[in-house]
């Protein structure tokens, strides 16, 4: 049948300006273009419905035409200066081709009478056609009736002969295909998966023939599958190859199945990543010995290969929050070897060009030890003693401490895990006052206030975490499709050890769902609270603001690139002006150039993004416009302070959008948000908001600043 259609296709080459020897185009007379006539752009045109995805279509025809440029291409055209590419050459013959080459397509995907056809509009001035494929999609063929056989026998009632397990399963692989339209795609599926379903019971050397026979007058299909499963096998040896640092031991642990089980795929499978999830193997393969005819004993091989014990890398980063960053990591991928992995870096964010206004400055180094067995292959264990110096809204100080991690992992992204942690910090100043040019801050001034001379200058923290990565995504660098959520639970350890006592509850989660190959739709969300408890309930007498102070490293905040994105890092919610104060001989003036975040006890935040193509520009080119909202307060009204504005703690929202770009070292993202319903000190200056609450004057009757409204943000890597 192919053959014909490609025979009356060349056929009808003279013709190709008519628009379709079908009835699914109009027919145009004859016409003659002239030479060097190319192509600006193909578009489709059902005169119905249709099923099948556009994109996919563009894969399977050859003519070709250049992305619609826009006004975004103009103006890139006019800025750079830019050459662009010359069209494709029109090619009748090849648009006759095409057109059959769609139908093959229908046909594949279980559509058997649409009817193809082309309209060409021309612009002889310009030496230019548009074509339009006119497509009438035909009724789908649907899968109504499936037979089994068995491959050894014939005849439908052979199946007796079959493992009751095998019928089973090879039913559950074409179950999902039933009542829905069916093709030779859909067929090849469903063989490929009885074929895994076989293996994944024992039966190693199984094989799959499948026909599918269709009624084209009742649009219904009969799918038939010869199943010949072959012998039940167990393992009976494990080779191990390309291994010189580690030995088969170390390996074969790695492994989910042992000698005298069942053969099994998935496990095989599962014990790929595995291996390949220890750090000095750069690759693995886990299949069948190669050459063993079929029998009840199978050989499994496990070929590895390993690569560079040492490596040195440094990097170097930007984001509007942190500004530059760099970060120098060693790592000895079998150290004391067993596979262990010793992992020492340091890094700093300098705040150097950061957009965000309480950027932080930190110089942080950090030694991990990671054992990749424990018991069983599934569980791992990291010891990262650390040391930290800060410079931020929140202290000027340094910390020294430990973490101590066991760590579940069942896939990609689904892993469990439990962490101690005990650190001690010692802060050198509240809030980086700078006495030797005769400026203080606000919180340095607390400190000095005998009212708050409780407040600690060293903080201790002893504390247990339990996490949890739970879901499923197709991309877990670029995820387009699936779903990932993140609970985790915080609580103090130790009274003795811990400055300030709590419970800290946090869930953040992503969905994801396609629309069609380049756009989509992302989806996030969080939550949190956090209990203060024990001695940080100790109140009587001693002033709220103090209390609250010393839980400010796990209050919760909101804003900023991976955030609510209409305001900068941790702007959203409470707030209160950068406040320091100038000393001049016996003067003093209080002065503030921007806010700092005040945080909150419990915190809400969700995004909607509708994620596009870049009109005009290449695959590696996206845009994306979202919705960003959220809320950050404290419910429990022993813990207000003091210096909270009115209003801070509403729920807030933006709306903004921005331009993603993929690099070979990885996603570039700049996103522009707008507040929609701001606070009273979102839209103003600071400097007259302290004046304001000084004077004890309402802080609306401030003059707004329109562009306060806009926040830009610059992120490097995935958004969500």
């Amino acid at each position: 049948m192919r053959l014909r259609r490609l025979l009356l296709a060349l056929a009808a080459a003279p013709l190709w300006s008519i628009a379709a020897p079908r009835p699914a185009a109009a027919q145009r007379a004859p016409m003659i273009l002239p030479a060097g006539t190319r192509v600006q752009s193909i578009d489709f045109h059902w005169v119905h419905d249709h099923t099948l995805d556009v994109d996919d279509i563009r894969q399977h025809i050859a003519t070709t035409a250049p992305l619609p440029e826009g006004i975004f291409g103009k103006v890139l055209d006019f800025l750079f200066r830019r050459e662009r590419p010359p069209m494709p050459n029109f090619d009748p013959l090849e648009l006759e081709r095409d057109a059959v080459r769609i139908r093959d397509y229908y046909e594949q995907r279980g559509i058997l009478h649409t009817d193809v056809g082309f309209e060409v509009k021309p612009d002889t001035s310009k030496r230019r056609v548009a074509v339009v494929f006119v497509i009438d999609e035909g009724k789908p063929t649907l899968l109504r009736t499936v037979r089994l056989e068995n491959g050894d026998s014939a005849g439908v009632d052979s199946t007796k002969a079959l493992p009751r397990e095998v019928v089973r399963a090879a039913h559950r692989a074409v179950a999902p295909a039933q009542n829905h339209r069916f093709g030779s795609i859909e067929a090849s599926t469903a063989e490929r998966r009885a074929r895994t379903a076989m293996r994944n019971l024992g039966y190693a050397f199984s094989t799959v023939w499948s026909r599918t026979l269709v009624d084209t007058a009742a649009d219904t299909a009969t799918f038939e599958m010869r199943l010949r499963p072959g012998p039940r096998a167990r393992i009976a040896r494990i080779d191990v190859t390309g291994n010189d640092l580690l030995s088969d031991h170390i390996i074969k642990r790695e492994l989910p199945f042992r000698v005298g089980n069942w053969y099994t795929a998935s496990e095989l499978s599962k014990g790929r990543r595995a291996v390949q999830g220890l750090d000095l193997i750069r690759e693995a393969r886990v299949e069948l010995a190669p050459g063993q005819q079929p029998d009840t004993a199978v050989g499994i091989n496990v070929a590895v290969t390993e690569q560079l014990v040492h490596v040195l890398t440094g990097e170097t980063g930007y984001s509007s929050q942190d500004g530059a960053t760099a970060q120098l990591v060693w790592t000895h991928r079998n150290f004391t070897n067993d596979a262990r992995t010793l992992t020492t870096s340091l890094g700093t964010s300098t705040a150097w060009l950061a957009v965000d206004q309480n950027p932080e400055r930190f110089v942080r180094g950090v030694a991990t030890l990671k054992q990749p067995y424990v018991l069983i292959p599934e569980l791992s264990a990291l010891l990262s003693p650390f040391a930290e110096y800060r410079d931020d809204f929140r202290d000027r100080s340094w910390a020294i401490g430990s973490d101590a991690t066991l760590l579940y992992r069942l896939g990609p992204i689904l892993l469990l895990s439990g962490k101690y942690s005990y650190s001690s910090r010692h802060v050198l100043r509240y809030r980086n006052g700078d006495f030797s040019s005769g400026r203080i801050d606000f919180l340095t001034l607390l400190a000095q206030n005998a009212l708050l001379s409780a407040l600690h200058t060293t903080i201790r923290r002893s504390t247990l975490t339990f996490d949890a990565t739970l879901g499923t995504l197709d991309n877990v660098t670029e995820p387009r499709q699936g779903f990932v959520l993140r609970p985790s639970v915080q609580l103090t350890a130790g009274s003795a050890l811990n400055t300030a006592e709590y419970t800290r509850v946090d869930v953040t989660g992503a969905a994801y769902h396609p629309i069609n190959r380049r756009v989509g739709i992302a989806v996030r969300f969080s939550a949190g609270r956090l209990y203060p408890r024990g001695k940080s309930l100790s109140l009587g007498g001693s002033d709220s603001t103090l209390k609250f102070l010393e839980l400010r490293d796990v209050a919760f905040t909101a804003g900023g690139a991976a955030d609510v994105r209409g305001w900068s890092s941790g702007l959203l919610g409470p707030k209160f002006p950068d406040l320091r104060f100038n000393v001049h001989g016996t003067d003093t003036t209080a002065v503030a150039s921007g806010y700092v975040p005040i945080g909150g006890l419990a915190r809400v935040a969700g995004t909607f993004e509708l994620r596009l193509p870049f009109p005009g520009l290449g695959d590696n080119w996206g845009t994306h416009v979202f919705v960003d909202g959220g809320r950050v307060w404290t419910p429990d009204a022993r813990f207000k302070t003091s210096f909270s504005l009115p209003g801070d703690d509403r729920f807030f929202t933006s709306v903004g959008t921005g331009v993603d770009y993929n690099t070979v070292i990885g996603a570039v993202r700049v996103s522009i948000g707008y507040k929609l319903n701001p606070s009273l000190d979102d839209v103003r200056d600071p400097q007259k908001v302290l004046d304001a609450i000084v004077a004890g004057t309402p802080i609306a009757d401030i003059p707004t600043q329109w562009y306060r409204r806009f926040q830009i943000h610059l992120a490097l890597g995935t958004a969500f």
